[in-house]
């Protein structure tokens, strides 16, 4: 995969397309090992882990309190669960979209069209940012802004939000081809980029805004970068795309390079050294505090009973597995996003194509946060977090 390619499976995730393959139990069996390859696990925790399978269990949720301890299970799952079978908790504690709706943290809704058609969005001043979903014909999405039941189109522009500061960061693009200049646009600041050079912003930090930095028509390198305020470019080092960036700005969550690919890791910001790497994974967000990270093994609502896309928890410093959970027949749509450090929300979509808000704790509880909209009949999308 090339980094162009992951950039847009990244950052411009269509979730329109819900149609499930019909995947062969050796293959569902090949990949569940390969998952689970190079997980800490000791021989009583198989142990009980095959027992609880003998007698038709399912064990969705491990806490790893200790990497040196075993592993306890904390809570349980029916193998053959849908949606509606986990129990309705709180609502969610941030903002998020439902249909033509977008629902802010503290529960006001505003109806728009726009919202239909959105990929993410986020509160900014008196209204909405909105960002539409793209399409492979088109190289750019739609930036609008949404206030007062109206709303103004921006331009187009790559499909993401750096938050972290007062205001958003976007950029955008002169015309809406992929041979065009650009700026970073940030509140009433609007910085000049290069010509031919497509800048996907993950997050403000001290120095400016970190970046996927996409030359197009060039030959200069594609990679994380931090775009200052005078529209200079100073290389994150070692790393080949940049996922997120934790508060303090001292680590960063992304993909590096080796000699069969690209990996997860988590890097020094500044030396772009690995802390440690999560093989297999795809990493998303730092907590609120910045003490944890969250990723997803992302395998899909299968035709076998009981296997699902999977959620994990590390201590961002060490990379310890905190939790691991497993949504039995479900996929997560789009990424996870955190409440505050006790708690992430997930995009929940089962296999009769029903689609939930689900709250995953870090006590391992499982609880729905929205009720389960049929298929068709609107679809949930987080919004835009730090």
């Amino acid at each position: 995969m090339t980094p162009e390619d992951l950039l847009t499976r990244t950052f411009a995730e269509v979730t329109e397309t819900t149609d499930y393959p019909t995947t062969s139990l050796a293959t569902v069996v090949a990949r569940s090992r390969t998952l689970r390859h190079g997980r800490r696990r000791t021989t009583a925790l198989l142990a009980a882990a095959a027992t609880v399978a003998l007698v038709g269990g399912s064990v969705a949720v491990w806490l790893h309190h200790d990497a040196g301890t075993t592993p306890t299970p904390s809570h349980r799952v029916d193998p053959a669960a849908s949606l509606p079978d986990i129990a309705q908790g709180g609502a969610p504690g941030v903002a998020y979209l439902e249909g033509d709706t977008f629902v802010t943290a503290s529960g006001d809704r505003i109806t728009s069209p726009t919202f239909r058609r959105a990929q993410t969005a986020t509160p900014y001043a008196d209204g909405v940012l909105v960002v539409a979903r793209t399409r492979p014909a088109a190289p750019f999405a739609t930036i609008s802004f949404v206030t007062g039941g109206s709303t103004t189109r921006i331009g187009c522009g790559t499909p993401g939000f750096a938050l972290g500061g007062d205001a958003p960061a976007y950029w955008l693009s002169d015309t809406c081809g992929f041979d065009v200049t650009g700026r970073l646009v940030r509140g009433t600041k609007e910085t000049p980029t290069a010509k031919n050079l497509a800048l996907y912003p993950v997050r403000t930090v001290a120095g400016g805004v970190a970046a996927n930095a996409a030359w197009t028509n060039s030959t200069n390198a594609d990679g994380p970068v931090v775009v200052a305020a005078d529209g200079s470019l100073h290389r994150i080092p070692h790393l080949s795309i940049l996922l997120s960036v934790s508060p303090a700005g001292n680590l960063v969550a992304g993909r590096g390079p080796v000699a069969r690919g690209l990996v997860p890791v988590v890097a020094n910001a500044s030396t772009g050294a690995v802390v440690w790497r999560a093989h297999g994974w795809e990493l998303g967000h730092f907590s609120v505090s910045g003490r944890y990270l969250v990723g997803t093994e992302k395998l899909g609502a299968q035709t076998v009973t009981g296997i699902g896309d999977e959620v994990g928890i590390w201590d961002a410093a060490t990379g310890r597995q905190v939790t691991g959970t497993t949504l039995p027949n479900m996929r997560v749509v789009g990424n996870p996003v955190w409440e505050g450090d006790d708690s992430v929300l997930v995009v929940a979509e089962d296999r009769h194509h029903q689609q939930a808000i689900v709250r995953l704790g870090l006590d391992g509880t499982i609880t729905r946060a929205t009720p389960v909209a049929p298929e068709r009949q609107g679809s949930y999308r987080l919004a835009s977090t730090p």
